[in-house]
């Protein structure tokens, strides 16, 4: 088998040589027209004063989901669930716009998707001025879009709303303020679940794996690493996971010296071949992690080679 592996974001792992994330390349994605470029974004991403939040696009990330024949991307800051709530920002603000051409499915056409996106750079660039707002999230689906903030006073998103209005005068934008200071909006109706996220860093290996030429359609060994807090619970999930058809790859011991979490003591890397495209491997995937959940243990993530013409299996 070729000696090419691409790793999935494995946090645990992070002091690891291995270890890393697979960036999706945006260019590539067919939701390109559900992602802020932020040409002009240079107002949020001033630098802040010291101790302040700078919003920083490397941790921006999306996820889909679909309902009732309707496809929804949420896409938000990551980086905000490790400083949520932000006491001086207990105000969350939704901002609302219609699609003028939605497709069947619920989303933006490619035609209005540029006058969108410069909306949105024109709309966050005058909210955050200044660090006066936080930009959380953006929910595009059902014909609509929803721009999520966070601030003291519901007063400098309406300032910045009125302005736009000649601007972009075939986009009427529709604005909800609430008191929300535990961010539970963000926490609890945005943030992507367990198995959400990790379709979201599954999403940037299958694209790595494209662009060293794997079409992702050839079975081979998939291995995957998952921590536990005590033998006993590791035991437990072996059992439940070898029938399935997962080996033992190895079993290791987890040294808090050596940076692991102190409530992780234990765990395995196991092996299955399998297709790796999200038609097949997302489901395998949360299928482990919700095992893994529920004998106290944890996912974190797999590897596998690269299959092309230039690197075939042995």
């Amino acid at each position: 088998r070729s000696a090419a592996v691409l790793l999935a974001w494995r946090p645990h792992a992070a002091n690891a040589s291995t270890a890393g994330i697979c960036r999706l390349d945006m260019a590539d994605e067919a939701f390109e027209g559900l992602f802020w470029k932020a040409r002009a974004g240079a107002a949020c991403a001033a630098k802040p004063s010291d101790g302040a939040y700078r919003m920083s696009l490397d941790e921006w990330d999306f996820y889909i989901t679909v309902q009732e024949g309707y496809t929804q991307s949420t896409r938000l800051d990551l980086a905000l669930q490790r400083l949520a709530p932000m006491e001086d920002k207990p105000v969350c603000v939704r901002v609302i716009l219609r699609f003028r051409a939605p497709r069947a499915d619920g989303l933006p056409g490619r035609d209005e998707s540029e006058t969108l996106l410069a909306l949105e750079d024109a709309l966050v660039n005058r909210a955050c001025h200044a660090e006066a707002a936080i930009y959380a999230a953006c929910v595009s689906g059902r014909g609509e879009r929803m721009f999520v903030f966070y601030v003291p006073h519901d007063e400098i998103i309406r300032n910045a709303v009125s302005s736009l209005g000649k601007e972009f005068p075939l986009y009427p934008l529709d604005m909800k303020a609430m008191q929300d200071p535990d961010w539970g909006f963000y926490l609890d109706e945005l943030f992507p679940s367990l198995v959400e996220r990790q379709q979201m860093l599954n999403r940037g290996v299958y694209a790595s794996l494209k662009k060293h030429g794997d079409a992702l359609d050839e079975p081979r060994e998939v291995c995957h690493w998952l921590f536990f807090p005590s033998h006993h619970s590791r035991d437990r999930f072996m059992e439940r996971v070898g029938p399935l058809g997962f080996s033992l790859y190895e079993a290791f011991a987890c040294d808090a010296a050596e940076g692991w979490p102190d409530h992780l003591t234990c765990g395995v890397k196991i092996a299955r071949s399998d297709i790796p495209c999200p038609e097949a491997l997302d489901e395998v995937i949360e299928q482990l992690a919700l095992i893994a959940s529920s004998v106290g243990g944890e996912y974190d993530g797999w590897e596998t080679a690269v299959v092309s013409p230039e690197r075939p299996i042995h």
